[in-house]
């Protein structure tokens, strides 16, 4: 018999998620209908959890029959994972939040190299980058994904996506996402190794007594603020975010599987962009759908015209109706000189082809209209022409279309990666990987930057402007030297190069560019000073050669002056 709390908390959580689906309701037409047009896996109905399966997600896919829209969002979906999160190459570095300058300290910035090799490997072994690919197909369709990032013993971190339609989600005072409750369905077999047999309900216990190990169970779990959070107690009460598990379908009676907790807030909760309030985002799906849906429809009216051309509606003479006939490719058919001339067997109607022609012109502006919207264009753009572009040209066409998403990449830079290293960090330090923070670092804030290809683009307006800058004080310099003092050169150079993506390893650190500075200068005095003592040798030698009786002696002796 469960305990109290644990009833009445069951209770509350099944009140509000029932609050909470109310809301994603007004949303589910429309993300049904998304879903029957470009992204046919994308959205399940959780009223249908125990009865979807694979196959049962066929039907969403009667209405596609042009596969534009389709083949866009997968192109959207390879377009943001090369361009924002490329896994064969490094697209974010760590500096020091508010201090930025104390990431060019040679001891820091060694320290920061390291725990990015280390965050790198990390997301390299886990499934991350799956999870990625998983909310830019979502975020690029529905505006909206979820998923959950836990600590992992073996993997560090693990992300479990979560499929739209089975989990909502809830908003705090400043409009982040902080309550996520989810519906699945796990086997007997599942629930038994996850929970323990002696927390489920006896329905479940009945089921696993008689073996019926298969049968699946829909279970809930809800992820929420813990509201009697008290940093000093240890268990649940000690965790800044509650983790609860329950049977959904459990008696009035049944309790919880499991109260646990987080640290920090595990759910990654990107939306493409959001309007005020609305708690779920929009994306491009939003847009592209009356584009796909008339598509569609073109589709079928391209077919039915050809279908009438290739194998039009017939009409012959009633005096034939008693007689076989044959509309097979060199069939016989057998007509009276009366039918014959009366034409026989003909098409009831001739299909003008220029009907044909129209259809397809106006697929191809849906088509055009649906890449559009999904940004084909701008990833395809550069396959399509690099062929009779140089490697420069290609590269700065490429930044110019990137910069065209600079919006979305804010968007996901705030609600996907920023929270993800946020995460990442956090397990990192849980598991014991990280080095030890050099004396400078310790208790401040690191700071993720973002250098990929798409958030350099946006960079690149900032490098045309010191660009123009260096030429203006170049050419004022000629006739003014001194005003290349208003510049500095060494900082021009970072932001140069942290524009353009740079592995820290290749520009030095302002420290060790000033040793390298006073070793040089060091070593300038030093010959400085062997000049000096070599001359002063030489005027030595000359004054010891110099005979006293000599007339000349006093002109020897100013000369050795002058030359000293």
């Amino acid at each position: 018999m469960a305990n109290a709390e644990d009833i009445e908390t069951r209770k509350v959580l099944d009140e509000r998620l029932a609050g909470l689906k109310k809301v994603r309701a007004l949303q589910e037409p429309l993300w049904l209908d998304i879903a029957k047009h470009m992204h046919p896996r994308g959205y399940r109905d959780s009223a249908a959890l125990k009865s979807e399966t694979d196959a049962d997600n066929s039907d969403k896919q009667d209405e596609i029959i042009n596969s534009t829209p389709v083949d866009s969002v997968r192109v959207l979906t390879f377009g943001m994972m090369t361009g924002a999160s490329n896994p064969a190459r490094p697209w974010h570095r760590n500096t020091v939040r508010g201090e930025p300058e104390l990431a060019e300290v040679g001891g820091v910035k060694i320290f920061l190299s390291k725990v990015e090799r280390t965050e790198r490997e990390v997301m390299a072994k886990s499934n991350v980058y799956g999870c990625f690919h998983r909310a830019y197909n979502d975020v690029g369709t529905f505006g909206t994904h979820a998923c959950i990032m836990e600590f992992d013993e073996a993997d560090v971190i693990r992300g479990y996506s979560l499929v739209l339609g089975t989990y909502v989600i809830d908003r705090d005072e400043r409009g982040e996402v902080d309550t996520l409750i989810r519906e699945l369905t796990l086997t007997v077999r599942q629930l038994v190794k996850l929970f323990g047999i002696e927390n489920c309900s006896l329905a479940v216990k009945n089921l696993h007594k008689h073996k019926q190990f298969s049968e699946r169970i829909i279970v809930r779990h809800a992820i929420f603020p813990n509201d009697d959070f008290d940093k000093n107690a240890i268990g649940p009460q000690g965790k800044a975010f509650a983790s609860i598990w329950w049977e959904a379908e459990g008696a009035g009676d049944v309790g919880l599987l499991r109260r646990s907790g987080y640290d920090k807030f595990p759910v990654l909760a990107p939306q493409w962009e959001r309007t005020g309030d609305d708690i779920y985002g929009h994306g491009p799906g939003h847009s592209a759908l009356p584009d796909c849906k008339a598509l569609q429809h073109l589709e079928r009216r391209s077919a039915q015209l050809v279908d009438r051309i290739a194998t039009p509606p017939m009409v012959g003479p009633t005096s034939a109706r008693s007689q076989p006939f044959s509309l097979v490719p060199g069939a016989m058919n057998y007509v009276d000189g009366l039918g014959a001339a009366a034409g026989a067997v003909r098409p009831a109607y001739e299909t003008n082809p220029a009907a044909i022609t129209a259809v397809e012109n106006s697929k191809r502006q849906h088509e055009d209209r649906v890449r559009r919207w999904f940004f084909a264009h701008l990833f395809l753009a550069i396959t399509e022409l690099e062929q009779r572009m140089t490697a420069t040209e290609v590269q700065q066409r490429r930044e110019e279309r990137m910069q065209q998403l600079g919006a979305v990449l804010e968007s996901l830079q705030k609600t996907l990666f920023d929270p993800f290293f946020e995460l990442l960090f956090h397990y990192l330090l849980l598991s014991g990987r990280l080095p030890l923070p050099p004396r400078e670092v310790q208790g401040r804030d690191l700071k993720v930057e973002y250098i990929s290809s798409t958030a350099q683009a946006q960079k690149i307006l900032g490098i045309t402007a010191l660009e123009r800058v260096a030429a203006i004080v170049g050419q004022i310099a000629t006739v003014r030297p001194d005003i290349i003092d208003k510049i500095d050169y060494d900082q021009l150079v970072d932001e140069v190069a942290d524009a353009i993506g740079v592995p820290p390893a290749v520009v030095r650190s302002d420290d060790a560019v000033a040793k390298l500075r006073e070793a040089r200068a060091q070593a300038k005095a030093q010959q400085d000073q062997m000049m000096a003592a070599n001359q002063n040798a030489e005027v030595a030698k000359k004054l010891s050669d110099a005979k006293l009786e000599d007339p000349n002696v006093l002109t020897t002796l100013l000369r050795a002056a002058g030359a000293a």
